[in-house]
């Protein structure tokens, strides 16, 4: 083998099939490496950036990705998609081709560098978005450091950046020995045992309680733990906004989107009323929380997260999370608990000439589109809070990019996620105009592959989540004529088709010929900019005054 094929054959040992790829003549001769290994396929994207958004969208479907990206001009551009993996908790290994070692040694300078005797400097900021950031120079050490950096990426859920001089990438090495020993972070002591206990002496007093799924759930693999304890427990359960879909909906437990002020309206009342909130996995930000809104001090409030529980405030350090919700599905005693009913969505008759609103759209591709097959990409922005009201068929799945929110994530993200899904899943992604000008060229790509996924592009002019935050004329875009790019992106061997809609006549029509294309359905639905989602409104109020505070001068640390 080669160091370049190791490595190849080390992601496809965890599961990489697919790899986004942008060249560059540092990684030229890495990328004829990776080829020559039949069980995974070279992606080619339109850029780095998305190349990055590409692998994240990937990561959530198959839990790690990889993408392949030369030195510093094409790394650096990568370098905010990383940033939002790390964000996410996901896995995701770049690997970028470096400088001769020959040139290095002789201190050179090298095109596509910051023109300095530095040759390390992209590692360096790497570094502050990876578990790991390694530099491949040494052909006597290479083996063991890319199998570190793997094992990094695998345990810690982060991605790792991992740098091959592009002189060693055919350099001659042994073929894998054994398969990767990745050990997991578990550890039963007195500390675990008492969380347990204290944990299950309260969820059995409750008479109220609210299990709340988490996003970190996923991202370290406590799913099916969490259905367990959920299933055991039998209480009423809710989901943070960005862990939509780890539970299923469908079910008489589920009431809706816990989110502060903006949550489901009978979540909020339960939960306020409730003698014990219990959050797996959660991840507490300005956004999740509506500007920390929720409440977390009550002494009956659990959160348990990856590697920690907290009880009443009081810290239990050193718990993972999976034997923790193993041992307390043991313990907890099932009970017959009285919940509000959810109300009971009801179908409205198509007004064929009535123009599209914003809560029709999602009302009519809820009822079209929606199965136990789909995966629902949620751009950042205002798609959010119409996408977070949507009741998802059980099996279907909910991606959206609250932590980070960088806007653009979504394209991507569902090329990522179509090559990544399972036989029969398909992406259905919606995002905004501004949004997708961010990230447009990667439709080309979604073509190119004959990928099949349902984007609705919600056009109303401009930034509306920025302008509910803060009004300014740089809210403002231009309007592109976006149901045309798709004829131009299919080139001479495409097969997508677009429409534009503005009625709901229309968009029916499109809605049925979508569910049954094989190839990208682009759907341009046309909507008032002064057309917003309620929630929207108010998490912009929200938003403004958590960003206005006034001034306090800071305590000392």
């Amino acid at each position: 083998m080669t160091i370049g094929s190791y490595l190849a054959s080390r992601l496809v040992e965890l599961g990489v099939n697919h790899y986004f790829a942008v060249p560059g003549d540092y990684n030229l001769s890495l990328l004829d490496e990776f080829l020559k290994n039949s069980e995974t396929q070279l992606i080619s994207c339109s850029n780095e950036l998305n190349a990055g958004y590409a692998a994240d969208g990937y990561a959530r479907m198959r839990g790690i990705a990889a993408t392949v990206v030369t030195y510093s001009v094409g790394s650096l551009s990568q370098i905010n998609a990383i940033a939002g993996c790390y964000a996410e908790s996901l896995p995701v290994i770049v690997i970028s081709g470096g400088p001769n070692t020959n040139s290095t040694g002789k201190k050179h300078l090298l095109h596509h560098s910051l023109g300095e005797i530095n040759y390390r400097y992209v590692r360096d900021m790497f570094a502050h978005v990876t578990a790991a950031a390694v530099i491949i120079d040494n052909p006597q050490t290479a083996l063991r450091t890319i199998d570190d950096a793997l094992c990094q990426a695998v345990t810690r859920r982060k991605p790792v950046y991992i740098e091959i001089a592009c002189n060693l990438s055919t350099y001659v090495c042994d073929a894998p020995a054994r398969q990767l020993c990745i050990q997991p972070l578990e550890k039963r002591g007195r500390t675990f045992f008492a969380a347990v206990t204290k944990a299950s002496k309260i969820l059995n007093a409750a008479q109220r309680p609210l299990l709340i799924s988490g996003i970190k759930l996923r991202s370290y693999e406590a799913v099916d733990q969490w259905k367990a304890l959920t299933a055991a427990s039998r209480a009423p359960l809710a989901t943070m906004p960005n862990a939509k879909g780890i539970v299923n909906e469908q079910t008489r437990s589920f009431l809706g989107v816990y989110w502060g002020p903006m949550s489901s309206p009978c979540v909020r009342e339960y939960a306020e009323s409730s003698d014990c909130i219990f959050f797996a996995g959660p991840a507490f930000t300005d956004y999740t929380t509506c500007g920390y809104t929720i409440p977390l001090s009550s002494p009956n409030t659990i959160v348990a997260d990856p590697h920690s529980v907290t009880i009443g405030g009081k810290v239990f350090l050193g718990v993972p999370l999976v034997p923790f919700l193993e041992e307390l599905s043991k313990r907890v005693v099932p009970k017959q608990y009285s919940a509000p009913k959810k109300p009971t969505l009801r179908k409205k008759p198509v007004n064929r000439k009535k123009k599209v609103t914003i809560s029709r759209l999602y009302e009519l591709a809820h009822e079209y589109m929606l199965n136990e097959k789909s995966v629902v990409v949620a751009e950042t922005g205002d798609s959010w809070f119409e996408c977070l009201k949507l009741s998802l068929p059980d099996g279907a799945r909910f991606e959206i990019q609250m932590q980070y929110g960088s806007i653009g994530w979504s394209v991507g993200a569902t090329l990522g996620a179509a090559l990544g899904s399972a036989a029969g899943q398909r992406p259905i992604t919606f995002v905004g105009d501004g949004s997708f000008q961010m990230s447009a060229q990667e439709l080309s790509t979604i073509i190119r592959y004959h990928c099949n996924p349902i984007i609705f592009l919600v056009n109303n002019q401009g930034y509306q989540i920025e302008e509910r935050i803060h009004v300014g004329v740089y809210n403002t875009i231009e309007n592109w004529n976006y149901a045309d790019l798709v004829p131009t992106f299919n080139g001479t061997t495409g097969k997508g088709w677009s429409a534009k809609v503005t009625t709901e006549g229309e968009l029916v029509a499109v809605l049925k010929k979508a569910a049954t294309s094989k190839e990208l359905s682009f759907i341009e639905v046309m909507i008032s900019p002064s057309d917003n989602a309620p929630e929207l409104i108010t998490f912009g109020k929200l938003a403004s005054a958590y960003n206005q505070q006034p001034y306090e001068k800071a305590r000392a640390l």
